[in-house]
């Protein structure tokens, strides 16, 4: 069986992010990278899109920093064009900045290297509301090792620093 794969024309994984694609507070367009993924597991309903940064802890209360956040994605979805106009069914949820849209790098000057991790799940079923209230509950659903209805996962790293 083919791998469970995410790709993007933006950047290659474990590359740098471009500057268009980080927010406009550092310089950058903000908009999305175009992202594409193949193979997916044959009993996928849905997907779930997570972008997020990891390195951002030490300057975010200790938290994974979110930078998109979207459930709900139809199987029938395999890509997102750059600056992505979303499908009415995709329900986004609110991001770190405060947004329900896809905003991008950029932290804290000095801080080094930051990786953005993309992060797209195939689900069997419509997720639960109550998990799709918060990324806390998002993550717990998506991250619970008993939950045979998460089918697969694809990661796709960028990096960025300022």
């Amino acid at each position: 069986m083919a791998k469970f794969t995410l790709t993007s024309s933006a950047f290659e994984h474990g590359k740098n992010i471009p500057l268009a694609y980080t927010h406009t507070e550092c310089g950058g367009s903000n908009i999305s990278p175009q992202l594409e993924w193949q193979n997916p597991p044959p009993m996928a309903r849905s997907f779930v899109l997570l972008v997020d940064d990891p390195d951002a802890k030490p300057f975010h209360d200790g938290k994974t920093f979110y930078h998109w956040i979207l459930s709900y994605i139809p199987a029938t979805i395999k890509s997102f064009p750059e600056n992505a106009a979303l499908d009415a069914s995709i329900k986004p949820m609110s991001n770190d900045y405060g947004l329900e849209n896809y905003g991008g790098p950029c932290p804290p000057k000095g801080s080094g290297i930051h990786h953005y991790h993309f992060r797209l799940f195939a689900v069997d079923e419509d997720i639960p509301a109550e998990f799709t209230d918060t990324i806390e509950h998002l993550r717990e659903y998506l991250d619970d090792k008993t939950n045979t209805n998460v089918l697969g996962r694809t990661d796709l790293v960028g990096t960025y620093i300022r």
